[in-house]
């Protein structure tokens, strides 16, 4: 439930037997009723979102909407202040990216250390150095953190890209959920989906992939992403890297020239003419 701009559909909704989970309590900010959640069923607090919310716990939600009650609330019940969502984001993360300063501010006087995560989007560097060279496993395949670079890639974080690619593989792989389609793409595909060229370029010096396809179901490369979006940028660096105009998605059959002119992408759609690709 999105917020305060559905309350009245949603109160409708309940009011029609539509039961309430603890997530949609804490979007509707009913304290009680949350409160009265837990007690009678503590596992409340550990449930996780779908990987397409990155599998945040109660937490982490009332942490991004900014609820300070909430925050409070769950920390008083027995949260984890130091869970990690999928990517690897701590609740003093979230809150200090989202500028959420009285909810960093709780965080931080109820225990919550500066994990790595947080370090970056602080840009402590010397102190998420110190936790990388202590522990530098924890950002590779199986570690703990092993996609923290999907998140720095997401946000356009160059320095903290850059700095975790010292210590892991480019090609790194995440599920993401595509319009109806569960794609698992490299953080490439990532930075030319969100359009962060300095980042494309970061993962290109460390090797990544420059056509690297969609592994789950649509076969998709960075071009075709960024062609979608209309990235010009981004697609000029893709095809100065090597990026192959003719690949084909394996569900529409189509080029990045086809999906540039799908998503009616005409500045796309004539760089890559200009680079050769044919219709």
């Amino acid at each position: 439930i999105p917020g305060e701009q559905y309350s009245q559909v949603s109160e409708y909704l309940l009011a029609q037997g539509a039961s309430l989970d603890i997530f949609s309590a804490i979007a509707l900010r009913k304290v009680d009723e949350v409160r009265s959640m837990v007690k009678a069923n503590p596992n409340l607090l550990s449930q996780r979102l779908g990987f397409a919310h990155n599998e945040w716990q109660p937490l982490h939600f009332a942490v991004v909407e900014n609820l300070l009650d909430i925050v409070q609330l769950l920390l008083d019940c027995g949260a984890d202040i130091h869970a990690r969502t999928a990517w690897g984001m701590t609740p003093l993360c979230l809150a200090i990216h989202a500028k959420n300063e009285k909810v960093a501010k709780l965080l931080t006087e109820r225990g919550a250390k500066v994990d790595l995560s947080a370090a970056i989007v602080s840009a402590q560097w010397q102190q998420a150095r110190v936790i990388l060279d202590a522990n530098p496993t924890q950002v590779q395949p199986g570690g703990q953190n092993q996609l923290l670079l999907h998140y720095t890639v997401q946000q356009g974080l160059v320095e903290g890209t850059k700095m975790i690619l010292e210590y892991t593989d480019a090609n790194i792989r995440t599920r993401h959920l595509f319009g109806d389609f569960v794609t698992n793409l490299t953080p490439l595909h990532m930075a030319a989906l969100y359009g962060h060229a300095q980042v494309a370029v970061a993962l290109l010096e460390h090797g990544a992939e420059v056509n690297a396809k969609d592994t789950e179901s649509l076969e998709i490369t960075p071009l075709h992403l960024a062609a979608m979006k209309g990235y010009v940028d981004m697609i000029g660096l893709l095809v100065e890297h090597g990026a192959d105009l003719t690949l084909l998605d394996s569900v529409h059959g189509g080029t990045p020239l086809g999906w540039a002119n799908h998503f009616c992408q005409d500045a796309a759609m004539t760089l890559l003419k200009q680079f050769g690709a044919k219709e």
